[in-house]
């Protein structure tokens, strides 16, 4: 399902490092943004959603930069849909130009789960180590780091296995899947929100899928992916 959303004018302000910009603002940073990144932009044969660059219909609509920060940036398009009207959508995209990393860990045959507190949910999920990438920084050192920082194992043997888009409908991240081999799991730093570890079986991995204890999409998909590569149960 798509996100198209209209949103009131927001007023200048600093959140958390990242930034909330007016109306006139907004799309002057828009367009700055889409000149510094013409590949986010690009409209397709046949687009069921063209993307509109116009400046007046731009404005009519609303299009804005509506948020910037180190991990991610919420744009507003102008869009004109194959009835002719021009509303607006709104889609999320990586500040790093890429959407970082999933890594599944894997001890003989046997994955690792961790369990994270996340925010949005305001939940605690079974789930593997993920996160964004810094800028520079390659899939596979994303996935890397993750190991380490989340499961507390260094050097991990890293297979990449695939990739997923998790979201289609609000966001272009595009994340790289890997799996990796380790001997054991360390200590994690409680600031991490990860407050427990466990080893399941192929067994023990079905019966949580089936109860869906796990639910998130990087996890699904990253299962998914070693399984069809023989990679485990």
């Amino acid at each position: 399902m798509g996100c198209r959303v209209w949103f009131p004018d927001s007023a200048i302000s600093a959140v958390n490092g990242g930034m909330v910009i007016d109306s006139q603002a907004a799309l002057v940073a828009y367009n700055d943004f889409r000149q510094a990144h013409p590949e986010y932009f690009l409209n397709p044969p046949d687009t069921a959603f063209e993307i509109v660059f116009d400046p007046d219909l731009q404005k009519t609509a609303g299009a804005a930069l509506i948020y910037k920060d180190i991990y991610v940036v919420f744009l507003r398009d102008a869009v004109r849909f194959r009835n002719g009207f021009v509303g607006t959508y709104i889609r999320t995209i990586p500040a790093a130009g890429q959407g970082g990393a999933a890594v599944l860990p894997v001890i003989d045959g046997n994955v690792v789960l961790i369990r994270h507190e996340r925010h949005a949910t305001r939940k605690k999920h079974w789930e593997i180590p993920r996160g964004f990438a810094a800028h520079g920084e390659t899939p596979a050192e994303t996935a890397r780091r993750e190991a380490v920082e989340e499961i507390g194992i260094l050097e991990p043997e890293i297979i990449d296995i695939g990739s997923v888009y998790p979201d289609t409908g609000a966001s272009n991240v595009h994340t790289r899947l890997y799996l990796a081999r380790v001997t054991g799991t360390g200590r994690v730093e409680a600031n991490e929100g990860i407050d427990e570890l466990r080893v399941v079986t192929a067994k023990e991995l079905d019966e949580m899928l089936r109860a869906e204890q796990v639910t998130d999409s990087f996890t699904l998909a990253a299962i998914l992916q070693a399984r069809v590569r023989g990679l485990i149960g």
